[in-house]
């Protein structure tokens, strides 16, 4: 059985290069380009599990935030993080839902979106649910765009996937796999045009399911 190919494929900060070396257990390192443009060698289940997220660079920059958030506040009672992406993060949430004077209040608390009584009276508890920010490019996206600002219904995520994560997006379910057809192309390595065509003389799921038996099925026979 061939190995699926990862090339191209982006989890985290990094984004799979191609395959490097094998190691003496048999597996498989490959080398991944960073977003801050460094090389990371890893196996990809590290970065898939997200053991690895980054060169290293995201561990050094949280350490620097939370080194001017800290300083000079030794001995005060604080969570120590009222300067962190993550703490920006949940004003904006708040101030979307609750103070009606912005501009795109009308998008989220003016249609009845609110936050949950646990987060929006505690950013240690809404950070112990959401974790820190993955990287810079990450911003908070509800999964369900109509549900609430809550624990289960909130992610953080690139621009990417919260542009695919709209009402206009056509997803596609296929041999168990739900995607639009931007990531099947990805998935299947080609351009978005050939897919287009194709669904247009088989409709969207003959479409995918013609490359799937092309591209997936032929690699592993």
């Amino acid at each position: 059985m061939k190995r699926l190919e990862i090339k191209g494929q982006k989890l985290w900060m990094l984004t799979a290069v191609e395959p490097k070396h094998k190691d003496k257990h048999d597996r498989v390192h490959w080398e991944f380009l960073c977003d801050c443009g460094e090389v990371k060698v890893s196996i990809p289940s590290d970065v898939r599990n997200g053991r690895v997220k980054s060169c290293g660079c995201l561990l050094k920059e949280w350490a620097r935030e939370m080194g001017k958030a800290n300083k000079g506040k030794i001995g005060r009672q604080t969570h120590g993080k009222s300067k962190t992406r993550e703490y920006a993060a949940w004003l904006a949430m708040r101030d979307r839902c609750y103070n009606s004077s912005l501009p795109g209040y009308k998008n989220y608390g003016g249609r009845g979106i609110k936050v949950c009584d646990k987060w929006n009276n505690s950013f240690e508890e809404f950070l112990k649910d959401m974790g820190e920010k993955p990287s810079k490019f990450h911003s908070m996206d509800r999964i369900d765009n109509d549900g609430n600002y809550e624990p289960g219904n909130c992610r953080w995520a690139t621009r990417i996937t919260q542009n695919r994560n709209t009402r206009s997006v056509v997803y596609v379910e296929y041999n168990g796999m739900n995607k639009c057809l931007s990531e099947w192309c990805n998935y299947f390595g080609i351009h978005t045009s050939s897919l287009t065509q194709m669904a247009k003389k088989k409709g969207r799921v003959g479409a995918v399911e013609y490359y799937f038996e092309k591209y997936i099925l032929t690699q592993n026979t």
